[in-house]
């Protein structure tokens, strides 16, 4: 039995670890992005940036710059959508999983479900921007040609040529 490229089969495992990594990969990149805005603006290393959703905030120039920090975040979970998923047609799960898993994460660490405007739309927008980013970049990986035999390259000398120039007698 010949096998696929990829099996249709279900596997707990990787779908596990694949969104494990995404979340990881999110709250990675996301510190690292508030941490930039932090010691760009002054303002003290607090956890509350990251999770807290009364942080995300329109009257305030920090408020601002958190905003544009998890904006930058979605960008960044695009491409390693790209890496970790690698198909278009999952991009949207994952997104929608890693947002809810933050959703959840938030409550939690809030102690409340977040019932600010701003904060929504931030989530609505980041989330369009990783889905739709994750499927845009898939889906250029996807269309690139597959070469199937293998071509020389135009400057690349041809070997058998070369050899049989060398092995003919002198005239």
């Amino acid at each position: 039995m010949a096998t696929k490229f990829r099996s249709s089969a279900f596997d707990p495992i990787l779908i596990a670890s694949q969104i494990v990594f995404v979340q990881a990969a999110g709250y990675v990149s996301g510190s690292l992005a508030i941490l930039l805005v932090e010691l760009l603006v002054g303002s003290p290393i607090r956890l509350n940036h990251l999770l807290s959703f009364t942080e995300v905030r329109l009257d305030t120039v920090f408020g601002w710059c958190i905003l544009g920090a998890n904006v930058l975040n979605a960008s960044i979970l695009a491409c390693v959508l790209l890496i970790v998923v690698q198909r278009s047609k999952l991009c949207l799960d994952f997104a929608c999983t890693q947002h809810f898993i933050h959703l959840i994460v938030t409550s939690m660490y809030s102690g409340r479900i977040p019932n600010t405007l701003v904060w929504w739309l931030q989530t609505g927008f980041t989330l369009a921007i990783m889905a739709l980013g994750g499927e845009y970049l898939c889906m250029r990986r996807e269309l690139e040609p597959i070469n199937l035999t293998s071509q020389r390259k135009r400057d690349e000398p041809n070997h058998s040529f070369e050899m049989e120039r060398l092995n003919a007698p002198d005239p």
